[in-house]
This record gives C-alpha cells, structure tokens and sequence, in this order.
C-alpha cells in the first residue's frame, strides 16, 4: 500500500520538507530503530509536486493513549532520546538573531483572533520580550531536526520501530524545536486533548514515560533557548484554533508553560562539549 501527497509545485517548503524526509539518516541502536516513511516516486505534473510513499501500518496519535502499554512507552522514550542525541552530534552552537524570536512572536499574536486566547497570548509575548530583554542574540545549537514531531507524525511499528512522516521545514531549524514538539505532546497533551478524563489520564501516565530522558537534558544545558522554543511553539497553535476545546486546551498549557519561565540570564550561551 502506498499514501500519495500532493502540493503546489512552487511550494517551496512542501519540497524542502520532502527533501528532509528523503535524506534522513536511518538510526540503529541496540534492538531501536528509527528511520524515516520510503519516498517511493516523485514527480510534477499540471503544476504539482506528486510524492508517492509506503504506507506504514502502526500506532500514531491518539493510539498512544488507546493502546500503548509500559513497554511500548519505555521505548518511545528511548528512540526520542536516541533522535535528538543524533541530531545534537550534527548541530553546532551559534548566535541568531533576537529579532527572530520577537517577530515571530509578533506576528502570532497579530493573527491570534480567539477572544479567549487574546489575554493569554498578550501575556505570552510579555514573557519573550522580558526574557529576551536587549539581549542581541540567543545561543542555539542549529542542526537538523523533523520540524513538527508529533504524535501524528510517528509511527510505531513493532517490526520497523519508530518511523517518521511528514517532516516540516521550519523558521529556525534545531533540534531544540522537536524538543518543543515533543514537549507539546508528551507534557501538554495536544494529541489527547479531546478524549475523556479517563482516557486523558491514561495518556498522562504514557507521556510521562515516553518523555525522552535526554529532552530533560537539553533542558538543563539549554534552559532558556529551550524553553523559549516550547513557549513559541504552543503559541504559533494559537491562529489556527477553530474550537473551544482547542481553545480551552492552549489556554491552559500556555498558562501552566508561563509558570515556568526561567530567569533571563539562561539565555546566555551555555558551556556544551
């Protein structure tokens, strides 16, 4: 079986984001495996971009919660781990631009239109301004990374581990933004919002076992870029919500991630060998 994509062919993402999936490096360690959906055919044609990929049977989304067990978290954790420990070997330490953070935080809040969220979102874009100060520049490690790890776009499968799809091509690529993806999902719920309590409760105890042991280092060596990558990253939710759960769930993530702000001084560049 085969799933079929097709965009505008001067989509320039849509391309840079297949060309991300098609040149992902396989990981292999111990009895983990994580590699990325098999780009079978590409073509243009009538001014599309025409991709052609194997479907991968599995557990993706909201299955997490429905089916996955203790051991199937312990080794969603480990893959997690496994990922961004590669990606961080690729990276290097480099100074960009405060102005980045900041006018992506203004544009957010521009297009934010959800009476419930404007208040929060004003308090969001407090938060980046006061921690970026007149801070010049913020010290990230830049290197690769999927762009948009979620839940929906994993696949674990017990014959092929974990298989990635639909990589995005990002505003700043770095392994810090999967770690906010990662975080949205695994201790925000963003998957599991809709189910019931019971449900949500289940999805809670996965999460917290599925949360990559190595995502909680990178907090540690990069308190403040991390961090204001997690809080951009539930904040760009923000214009596309549609509906009051949706609403109601990013309301209080993004209280609960405010509550955590670190103090500004961890946005200077770190020591990491």
């Amino acid at each position: 079986m085969c799933v079929l994509k097709q965009a505008d062919a001067a989509d320039l993402r849509f391309a840079e984001s297949i060309d991300k999936q098609r040149n992902f490096t396989a990981i292999a360690l111990g009895g983990l495996s994580i590699s990325s959906a098999q780009i079978l055919r590409q073509d243009s044609r009538d001014g599309h971009l025409n991709i052609v990929m194997r479907y991968i049977t599995g557990m993706n989304g909201e299955d997490f919660a429905l089916q996955g067990d203790r051991p199937i978290a312990v080794e969603i954790s480990c893959a997690l781990s496994a990922l961004l420990l590669d990606n961080m070997a690729r990276s290097e330490i480099r100074d960009v631009a405060s102005q980045l953070f900041l006018d992506k935080i203004t544009q957010v809040v521009a297009a934010t239109h959800w009476p419930e969220l404007v208040p929060v979102m004003a308090q969001t874009f407090a938060c980046v301004h006061d921690l970026i100060g007149s801070r010049p520049s913020i010290a990230v490690p830049l290197g690769p990374c999927h762009g948009d790890l979620t839940l929906s776009n994993v696949i674990w499968s017990p014959s092929l581990g974990l298989v990635l799809i639909d990589f995005l091509s990002t505003y700043l690529e770095s392994p810090l933004q999967d770690l906010a993806k990662i975080s949205q999902e695994l201790e925000f719920g963003w998957s599991f919002r809709r189910m019931d309590q019971n449900l949500r409760i289940k999805s809670q105890l996965f999460s917290q076992l599925a949360f990559p042991s190595y995502g909680r280092y990178l907090y540690a060596l990069f308190p403040g870029a991390a961090y204001l990558f997690k809080l951009l990253c539930l904040a760009r939710i923000a214009p596309y919500i549609t509906d009051p759960v949706s609403a109601a769930w990013l309301v209080q993530s993004l209280h609960t991630a405010l509550a955590q702000a670190p103090e500004a001084k961890t946005l200077c560049p770190p020591s990491y060998r």
